[in-house]
């Protein structure tokens, strides 16, 4: 395993946190990161989400939706886990407003280095026909 400073954060004591996508976008109780798997080295995106209301709704319905996607979905990514707030959590702090989530839910992803939008889509057309 690689030494724990190497990163900019670390989320739950599990996840190496390498990048955030947009550093702007890393504020107001969400932030999408490109993180890795401490155990695995396995590179992931993280999506980390505070506990408002609002955000345990909108991570709820996000982690239904997912969990009800087929096996193989080519234009979808399928999470690889999701976890939800305990009372008792690593502090995560936010970079683009400096606060910092106590309590926090979030969903684990495998990295699809997939291209731009149009290659995505001319990908899956051509699988198509």
């Amino acid at each position: 395993m690689e030494a724990l400073n190497h990163y900019d954060r670390i989320l739950d004591g599990k996840y190496g946190i390498l990048n955030a996508f947009n550093p702007q976008k890393d504020k107001k109780g969400l932030s999408v990161v490109r993180g890795i798997d401490l155990l695995t080295n396995e590179i992931v995106a993280i999506k980390i989400m505070d506990t408002s209301i609002e955000k345990t709704r909108e991570f709820e319905e996000e982690v239904l939706k997912n969990m009800l996607l087929p096996d193989g979905e080519v234009r979808l990514i399928k999470m690889k886990t999701a976890v939800r707030a305990r009372d008792v959590m690593p502090e995560y702090p936010l970079l683009g407003d400096g606060s910092t989530l106590r309590r926090y839910n979030y969903m684990v992803m495998p990295m699809m280095e997939r291209g731009t939008l149009l290659d995505l889509i001319l990908k899956v057309n051509n699988s198509a026909s």
